[in-house]
């Protein structure tokens, strides 16, 4: 028997999974992630804090299953738009992580040229908005007087940026691969979803100098591989994704309706994905985006979310009358959303912690009439990737 580790990192919480090759859960580990607020709409996270859990929760998973870890390949599955820059050379980061959540940036947003926000979103799908990768990176290379500390070096920089899953690989793996995904850099808001590689245009648009940008592989790939000094042997990382792309693979392994497949990951936000074609345009509320399958091919999708979530549950799970009555706006609000797909689905698969007693699953078909569907297990983004990653076992 063969096993997958699945390190699946949340905004709020950390967790190391191992499936076996049927994909049933053998163990789990998990430990909180701290959230800094230091001013109104700014949020950030301790880079190192996001090693030092990675390394605790990995080591203890394989404590309490007893595997071997030599039976074991590794996926990595994260919040995805979070942004890290560190000194290649000392390895510290630079600054804090900037969160998805953060929205410091509504003005540098707000204020470049429609023709660049057209750029943006004609290329990635995706609108200017403080939520993505971009408007952060330049937050953070403006505030250490990047711009001219680079060309007062000529264009050379010890600068690395990445999201979380390549600050985490760039620490854990063995060579220190600077390697993302694709559907990690599809969030950033300098990837071109349709060519599929960096968009030069869109790099010197924004004035970031292509060397501290990540090598993209496609999401089942060789990335690396987890040093042995973590738990004695190094593992094969053979698979990354974004969190939400990951719980869509969940999905349609039981998805009767895989070219419109649709689901709903209910998290520290809530999170709704539709799949379909290249060529379908994205109006809001939706953005387009892409999404891996186990064919070795990019599945296009529309996204939307909602901002609200566990969070809200978790203040309120003592009152249970307060807490059915959230879980049913909850449910109305995303029907609402549901009903603006371009194809209405017949079906939906939803995950995440909200929906493990099927309260909310319940209230979306009691008020749409549509058959929900819930995964074997509620961490649908940790299923997603060990499914990806499991594609890899021999």
């Amino acid at each position: 028997m063969k096993y997958v580790l699945a390190l699946d990192v949340g905004t709020t919480t950390m967790k190391a999974l191992i499936f076996d090759e049927k994909m049933n859960l053998v163990a789990k580990a998990s430990r909180d992630l701290f959230k800094d607020f230091p001013r109104d709409g700014w949020v950030e996270q301790d880079p190192l804090e996001l090693v030092s859990r990675s390394k605790e929760v990995i080591k203890e998973v394989f404590v309490n299953s007893g595997i071997n870890p030599v039976l074991c390949v590794m996926g990595i599955t994260n919040q995805r738009e979070t942004t890290i820059i560190w000194n290649k050379k000392t390895g510290k980061p630079v600054y804090p992580a900037i969160v998805w959540e953060d929205n410091r940036t509504e003005e540098f947003c707000s204020g470049q040229k429609q023709g660049t926000a057209d750029r943006v979103l004609e290329k990635t799908g995706l609108p200017l908005i403080p939520y993505f990768s971009v408007s952060k990176i330049c937050w953070i290379l403006n505030s250490i007087n990047f711009p001219r500390l680079w060309r007062d070096k000529g264009g050379q920089v010890d600068l690395l940026f990445g999201t979380v899953d390549t600050w985490l690989m760039w620490n854990l793996c063995t060579d220190n691969p600077h390697v993302t995904d694709k559907t990690n850099a599809s969030r950033t808001l300098l990837y071109n979803i349709y060519d599929q590689k960096w968009d030069n245009d869109l790099l010197a648009e924004f004035d970031i100098p292509k060397s501290i940008i990540p090598e993209v592989l496609d999401s089942i790939s060789d990335f690396g591989s987890l040093d042995k000094s973590v738990v004695g042997y190094e593992i094969p990382v053979v698979a990354v994704c974004g969190d939400q792309q990951a719980s869509m693979t969940s999905a349609l392994s039981i998805c009767h309706e895989k070219d419109a497949c649709t689901k709903i990951t209910f998290g520290t936000g809530t999170f709704i994905m539709q799949i379909a074609n290249a060529k379908t345009e994205a109006t809001y509320p939706f953005f387009k985006t892409i999404t891996p399958s186990l064919r070795h091919e990019v599945l296009y999708a529309l996204e939307t979310k909602i901002n609200r979530g566990a969070k809200q549950v978790d203040q309120i799970l003592d009152k249970p009358e307060e807490l059915d009555s959230f879980l049913k706006e909850l449910a109305s609000d995303v029907i609402v959303l549901l009903n603006q797909f371009p194809q209405i689905p017949t079906e939906i698969v939803i995950d995440g912690g909200v929906s493990r007693d099927g309260i909310i699953a319940k209230h979306i078909e009691d008020i749409s009439g549509v058959k929900t569907k819930s995964l074997p297990i509620f961490d649908g983004t940790a299923l997603g990737i060990a499914i990806l990653a499991g594609s890899r076992l021999e």
